[in-house]
């Protein structure tokens, strides 16, 4: 299935919605979108999200962190890296890569992505998954972090936390990871965020959120050819 070819049904991204979110501008420029999907949609990716294949990540130091990840799409990728996915997330991530998709992230984050490359990883976060207050690469531009846990509970964590100060130590608003909600980020000097921590409260739920960077697509090349000597 080819981008051209993948249409509004299949998809079921509300590309009108995410243009006209409401972008803020401090503690540095972000913007929240209330429903990413129709409901139909929704409720199909949510059933039929990929459960296997998850490599589990720990790091300590300047950017802590314990999750899981599986890439769906690997920057600039001619095709996707999973070939287990169903029809409906198949036509999501080529969506994902098509000009529609970029043209309304643009518009809500005001930033120009024609020299970007795109990358697409599905995270999962269990009790004790967590990642700690960070400011992302340079290499990222733009990400947008779609969330996929129908009934998710405060208590249970996982919050996405929007921070502020020298190190990110103050929260200024929580986003709770409610299927259909997302987040455009765009990255900055000052863009600290977070990932609350899972909770035991959540017992053996999954928090489960789809991240689209927009990476920047000379920085992507230079490391290309770092890595052929």
């Amino acid at each position: 299935m080819t981008t051209e070819h993948v249409t509004h049904a299949e998809h079921g991204l509300a590309l009108d919605r995410i243009a006209a979110a409401r972008r803020t501008s401090w503690p540095f420029t972000w913007a929240f979108v209330e429903n990413t999907f129709g409901a139909d949609a929704l409720a199909h990716l949510v059933s039929e999200c990929p459960q296997h294949a998850f490599v589990r990540v720990e790091r300590g130091g300047d950017k802590t962190y314990r999750t899981a990840c599986r890439t769906l799409m690997a920057q600039n990728a001619p095709a996707l890296s999973a070939d287990d996915l169903t029809p409906r997330w198949r036509a999501l991530c080529e969506a994902l890569r098509g000009a529609a998709y970029r043209e309304s992230i643009e518009r809500v984050s005001g930033e120009a992505l024609a020299d970007t490359c795109v990358e697409v990883v599905l995270w999962r976060y269990d009790a004790g998954s967590w990642l700690a207050p960070h400011v992302d690469k340079e290499s990222k531009r733009v990400t947008h972090v779609i969330y996929l846990n129908p009934g998710w509970e405060p208590p249970w964590g996982g919050q996405l936390e929007i921070r502020t100060g020298e190190q990110g130590e103050r929260v200024v608003t929580r986003v709770e990871p409610r299927a259909g909600a997302s987040v455009v980020l765009v990255r900055g000097e000052t863009s600290w965020h977070a990932v609350a921590p899972i909770t035991q409260l959540a017992g053996d739920r999954e928090r489960y959120s789809i991240q689209v960077v927009f990476h920047r697509k000379e920085t992507h090349e230079d490391a290309r050819r770092s890595a052929r000597g």
